[in-house]
């Protein structure tokens, strides 16, 4: 009897091992250049592989079309930011499971999740699309001086505004960036640098929370993250039942009945959460490591197998067993002269990963937005008190030099 048949639309080798451990056969759709392919692994695991561009989706479908008709596939599924629009077309138009295009552009697109919030006075904000500096004055004198103005379908915080008042509104109405061919939302600021994100398994319509992170923002606006936190520290732990509901709340409005997502909440004042967006996809900075570092749930493995039948094993908002933390280490803009050997971090009690690119010569830009990252380490403790020290340690330990003599360390 043949297994069940899975296509993948883009992603990563250990993507696919889950799957293939939980019981399909696997198919993959997506670049077959990227390094950890080259070893061949692709065309010796998979039923079938193609090369193809994940955003492309027309021809994707085509791709997957004949596939399926080479051997019936059960299911399509992508954990990847640019695959998902692709996979779900795909599931919708062979009829096999996966995410529905509706609940992928009700989260992908910023626009379409505010106007279905709309219906739900209790998960709505003032919002509206812009195109012209006419429409966003108009908005602001309704609704500011506070508005965030953001690309309708961006990632990573790339492009975002912060308007606090009529100058900053001058100003930016001045600027060609964001009256081109991107389409912009704005909508009402939610102040503060704390932004919580919930990482759900939904299967039957049933949302499971995986676990609630603390994002702990700086810059100009807010958005940039300084680290990730899971579970949240006091007093922030507080917040987490009222912003895991309210994540749930969301997932119902929209109506998901398969799949992971990462939802983020910020807290008013009031305390009340609010949603800022969500995607059906995991957490990025490799948060479902973290979830699995810190609660041993395996959301990935979980929503794959609840493909083939199998029920999670995990409860809602399972307890933590250690806490895990994705640190950014956000050196500023210059040209560097000289830089410490990532290997001092390998000594570093708790440390158990990290990503430095940054090199003697390189001309750093600074962070403005969360699309990429010079440095990201990760950590595990047994208690936020401990994961706060090993951060310590870290920013004495790391450092950067630039042409002008300044010598450079992390903070938090």
């Amino acid at each position: 009897m043949k297994k069940p048949h899975l296509l993948m639309v883009g992603g990563w080798r250990l993507l696919l091992e889950k799957a293939i451990a939980v019981g399909f056969d696997v198919s993959f759709i997506g670049d077959t250049t990227a390094g950890e392919w080259r070893d061949g692994w692709l065309e010796r695991t998979c039923v079938d592989v193609r090369h193809v561009a994940v955003e492309q989706v027309s021809t994707c479908v085509v791709q997957a079309r004949e596939i399926h008709a080479r051997r019936p596939l059960t299911a399509a599924v992508s954990f990847s930011e640019f695959g998902l629009e692709s996979a779900a077309v795909i599931s919708d138009a062979l009829g096999i499971q996966g995410s529905t295009v509706d609940i992928v552009s009700s989260t992908r697109y910023k626009d379409v999740m505010r106007g279905r919030l709309d219906a739900f006075p209790d998960l709505a904000l003032r919002w509206q699309r812009v195109k012209s500096p006419e429409e966003l004055r108009s908005f602001w004198e309704r609704h500011g001086p506070e508005l965030i103005l953001k690309p309708v379908s961006g990632v990573g915080s790339e492009g975002v505004f912060e308007i606090k008042n009529e100058q900053d509104l001058v100003e930016l109405t001045g600027e060609p960036e964001w009256q081109g061919d991107v389409p912009y939302l704005t909508e009402e600021f939610v102040p503060g640098d704390v932004l919580y994100s919930v990482e759900t398994l939904t299967v039957g319509g049933e949302h499971r929370t995986v676990a609630t992170t603390l994002c702990k923002l700086v810059g100009d606006p807010c958005t940039v993250v300084n680290y990730v936190m899971t579970p949240p520290p006091a007093p922030y732990d507080g917040h987490v039942p009222a912003v895991s509901d309210t994540a749930h709340r969301l997932l119902d409005a929209l109506e998901l009945e398969w799949g992971v997502a990462h939802t983020e909440v910020k807290t008013r004042v009031d305390g009340r959460p609010v949603v800022i967006e969500s995607q059906n996809r995991v957490g990025g900075q490799s948060i479902s490591r973290m979830v699995e570092w810190s609660t041993g749930v395996l959301q990935i493995d979980a929503a794959l197998g609840a493909l083939v039948g199998k029920k999670p094993e995990f409860t809602d908002l399972p307890p933590a067993h250690k806490v895990a933390v994705a640190f950014s280490l956000l050196a500023p803009a210059g040209r560097v002269t000289a830089v410490a050997d990532p290997k001092v971090l390998d000594g570093i009690g708790g440390v158990v990963g990290h990503e430095i690119s940054v090199t003697v010569g390189a001309e750093l830009p600074g962070r403005t937005d969360n699309s990429g990252r010079d440095a990201l380490v990760w950590l595990t403790a047994p208690s936020h008190e401990a994961a706060f020290e090993t951060m310590r340690q870290i920013c004495e330990s790391y450092w950067v030099e630039y042409e002008e003599g300044y010598v450079w360390h992390p903070t938090f």
